[in-house]
């Protein structure tokens, strides 16, 4: 879940910040925030708080766009190992599959 709501206005820089929600069934262990690939300072350009189930993260941004990436020491992946090797497997089980019925159809209609 992200929040976004002005935090500070001028007519030169505009601050905004911007709540960044993480289950910790996600993520967990030593986290790191970078904006646009620079290392964020925790107390300096975010403040973290958290309760049983999420980490949220207040992060402070001048206007614009940004690219915000969180990292911990443990995470679940997009995709496990085991989906890819079971996608890998099904994939391969179908070829056979189709290229067995096609065998079968082209012995079956030579032999009439």
């Amino acid at each position: 879940m992200v929040e976004e709501n002005q935090l500070e206005s001028s007519s030169i820089v505009r601050y905004e910040f911007c709540d960044v929600v993480v289950s910790k069934d996600l993520i967990w262990g030593t986290l790191t925030i970078y904006k646009d690939s620079v290392l964020l300072i925790e107390g300096v350009d975010y403040t973290r708080t958290d309760n049983s189930t999420h980490y949220i993260f207040r992060i402070v941004y001048s206007h614009s766009a940004h690219t915000i990436e969180i990292t911990g020491t443990y995470a679940i992946s997009e995709f496990s190992s085991i989906v890819l090797i079971l996608s890998l497997l099904m994939s391969a089980t179908l070829v056979v599959v189709v290229m067995s019925k096609r065998r079968s159809r082209q012995h079956f209609s030579r032999m009439l």
